[in-house]
């Protein structure tokens, strides 16, 4: 992600996905992933989003902790 960013510069849209068996993992793990991605988009315009969507099994509470540290993130 960083280095896409540093060739695209700050004015170009990039997409960064977390992945999704992140999800499966501890409240300090998720959140640290989330915003590790979120830090090597950089200052630019950045979708945060999880690659192939939700998996079966995965906890409830792990995908309202995403959506609750994706939103502090602005």
């Amino acid at each position: 992600m960083a280095e896409g960013r540093r060739r695209l510069g700050p004015d170009v849209a990039v997409q960064g996905n977390v992945d999704p068996g992140v999800l499966f993992g501890s409240k300090e793990f998720i959140a640290n992933r989330i915003n590790g991605g979120v830090r090597k988009a950089g200052k630019g315009k950045h979708t945060l989003n999880l690659g192939h969507g939700i998996a079966g099994g995965t906890p409830e509470e792990n995908v309202a902790l995403f959506l609750e540290v994706a939103k502090r993130i602005r």
